[in-house]
């Protein structure tokens, strides 16, 4: 699976928000990292989250997480 963005909505937690694209709640933290937030409980409505759940999945604790970009020819993916 490839990454894209979810938009945050009123009442959202990372928690959920994982629990429901990915069907593991327990990976919000690396949703957290994938998406530079520093407070897990802090997410604003309006904003973007990139969500890729194989790499959320990979996601060791206590390392950073490199976010996707553009692939050399310019695409995402």
């Amino acid at each position: 699976m490839t990454g894209y963005l979810y938009l945050i909505q009123e009442g959202d937690t990372l928690f959920n928000i994982a629990l429901q694209e990915c069907g593991d709640g327990n990976l919000y933290q690396a949703l957290a990292a994938l998406n530079n937030i520093e407070d897990p409980d802090l997410i604003y409505a309006g904003s973007n989250l990139i969500i890729d759940c194989d790499a959320l999945r990979a996601w060791t604790p206590g390392t950073t997480m490199s976010r996707p970009g553009p692939n050399p020819d310019g695409t995402y993916g």
